[in-house]
């Protein structure tokens, strides 16, 4: 028999639109049998019916655990009882519809093991999970541990992995439950009141866009001054086309190593950075990118900084670049990989690494450019 997992998922911030589709969804869920279905939310009849939704493959594939069932939902939460594991699969693709009307929605779900084996919490911008905390069976006897004076780990027995005597397994789940929780509801309000902290759709905010100099230099030494130049001109034209979709105000710059140079238009682009012709020119003008640290540094200034699963992902078809910038729920300066239409590693992929977190100098010197311009007083 499954291990029930017990689940809450929580809509922290969501606006009118996406609770009026959410509620809509939430018709679609069959009241009449011995359980209510998760899955029943993503029937309609047309492309899904609820024999289709039922077996297990689809269930694995699209809720995660092999059965999910809901015992109570209204547009600000959703509880309910998993095998094995949390629904996690089934939470991001009701996000994914929701975002349609809430890109900025934020999401929580915490669930524990009966046991409990394991706890643990998880929170969304969007359908993309941003950060998580996770505790299997050793950290919550730890956790347990540290807030209890008269337990120790001296009182569980490794070999025979149960509590010494009875009265310290009492005490142990006396306390377990109300410590976990605690753990839980912690973590989600730390990491919403980060969001709200950082998160913004409408201050300026300063984002680094990076590509490697491999190919302007394949056709700086290979295919002559001209393809050089138009690799450059492609290159700006396609960045500031699509940048201007993601905030029609953007302001472009290219970083030298030591200030920007603002660029307004391809015009401007052609007296400041397409102004060479000769090699030795083009290897003056970009002497910090071709010898420093082998990538070209454009910044730009933004409205917002939660176009990391939007707009940048759609700039990046058809080339690879990485972002770094402000990211909503972390503190300080994160990296996101982008190639070819998809993410590659970065800090939305893998938001509970430290990988992405650019709080080492050497890290971002690795991409060619220096902390303070990614501040906007850097501007001034």
């Amino acid at each position: 028999m499954a291990n029930n997992v017990n689940f809450v998922i929580s809509f922290d911030k969501i606006n009118n639109k996406a609770k009026e589709l959410l509620n809509s969804l939430y018709d679609r869920i069959r009241t009449d049998g011995e359980h209510s279905w998760f899955f029943d939310i993503f029937v309609d009849g047309k492309i899904l019916t609820y024999e289709a939704a039922s077996q297990y493959s689809w269930s694995n594939q699209n809720i995660g655990p092999k059965w999910c069932y809901l015992e109570e939902w209204d547009d600000e939460r959703i509880v309910g009882t998993s095998a094995w594991s949390a629904p996690d699969i089934g939470l991001k693709k009701l996000l994914g519809i929701l975002e349609k009307e809430d890109p900025n929605i934020v999401t929580s779900i915490s669930y524990e093991d009966e046991v409990p084996d394991f706890v643990g919490a998880q929170l969304y911008l969007g359908k993309n999970l941003i950060n998580s905390k996770h505790l299997e069976d050793d950290d919550i006897r730890k956790a347990v541990i540290e807030k209890l004076d008269n337990l120790s780990f001296e009182d569980w027995d490794e070999e025979e992995f149960n509590w010494k005597t009875s009265e310290k397994e009492d005490l142990f789940q006396d306390n377990v439950w109300e410590i976990t929780s605690n753990i839980q509801v912690d973590f989600i309000d730390s990491k919403i009141n980060l969001i709200h902290k950082n998160f913004n759709d409408t201050d300026l905010s300063v984002f680094s866009f990076v590509f490697q100099t491999d190919d302007f230099e394949e056709s700086l030494n290979e295919e002559g001054i001209d393809n050089a130049k138009k690799y450059l001109r492609d290159k700006y034209n396609k960045l500031i086309d699509e940048l201007s979709e993601v905030d029609s105000d953007v302001k472009l710059f290219y970083f030298d190593g030591e200030k920007p140079i603002k660029i307004l238009n391809i015009s401007d682009a052609e007296s400041k950075i397409l102004n060479f012709n000769t090699k030795e020119e083009a290897q003056k003008i970009f002497k910090f990118s071709l010898t420093n640290s082998n990538t070209f540094v454009f910044l730009a200034i933004i409205k917002g900084n939660n176009h990391w699963s939007s707009g940048f992902l759609k700039m990046s078809k058809n080339t690879s670049f990485s972002v770094l910038g402000s990211y909503p729920g972390q503190k300080g300066i994160c990296v996101q990989g982008y190639y070819d239409g998809d993410f590659d590693t970065g800090i939305v992929i893998s938001p509970d690494s430290g990988n992405y977190l650019m709080n080492d100098d050497e890290k971002l010197e690795w991409y060619g450019i220096k902390r303070e311009i990614l501040d906007l007083d850097f501007f001034k």
